[in-house]
């Protein structure tokens, strides 16, 4: 995490800028802002203040685009890939890789930003600049770059921000839909799975009440 390197610095920085593209799915939603409004209230202790930036569409060419690029040629000079390892080597040459699993899980933070944040009365598409400052439990908006932030509170009335950090944790389900997994069960009579990722594809036939749907007609 940034800020426990920070505690290591003389001098450290205290404001982070985040610049990310305008994915409303991904990027500008409730659940990003109530992670940064959490982070900066309940975690940070070098970092003062977050300001997350959203450039203009189709201007948010960044360097994470350039090494997307590059690991989508290096996949597509590879006829086949039947492990997930597979992927995993290609990442490692630009960036660390962490599985599910393993290094993280997933936590039902939806559920508990749910519980707990109010139905925003701003247009999240059309804000190109959030801001967050420790101590601060409302959230900074402007439509533009030049303009101060306005304070919004988004909370619930008697909310407790600090709940997040006692989200459940997520169980492992299966989201392979049915068609593709008709896909995939119509590709494995022509390959040989290595034994070592047999559960991975164990997983993908397995519906969500954790009986394994057959698959003799896989097996090589």
């Amino acid at each position: 995490m940034i800020d426990n390197r920070l505690q290591t610095q003389n001098n450290p920085l205290t404001i982070i800028n985040l610049f990310s593209d305008s994915c409303s799915a991904q990027n500008k939603n409730t659940f990003v802002m109530t992670a940064l409004l959490y982070f900066i209230n309940h975690k940070a202790k070098v970092i003062n203040e977050i300001h997350h930036y959203i450039p203009i569409r189709g201007h948010s060419y960044m360097p994470p685009d350039q090494v997307f690029g590059r690991i989508e040629k290096k996949l597509r000079q590879m006829e086949t890939i039947l492990s997930p390892y597979e992927y995993y080597n290609v990442f490692k040459e630009y960036t660390t890789v962490k599985t599910f699993g393993k290094d993280y899980d997933i936590m039902d933070f939806k559920s508990a930003v749910k519980k707990i944040v109010k139905k925003v009365d701003f247009k999240s598409t059309e804000q190109k600049h959030y801001s967050y400052i420790r101590g601060k439990k409302t959230v900074g908006v402007s439509p533009s770059y030049e303009e101060e932030p306005i304070r919004v509170n988004v909370l619930k009335k008697q909310a407790n921000l600090e709940n997040l950090g006692s989200a459940e944790k997520l169980p492992k389900s299966n989201h392979v839909k049915q068609p593709k997994q008709e896909d995939v069960r119509h590709l494995l009579q022509f390959l040989i799975i290595p034994n070592d990722v047999q559960d991975f594809y164990d997983d993908i036939f397995n519906d969500n009440n954790g009986s394994i749907s057959p698959i003799e007609d896989c097996q090589v």
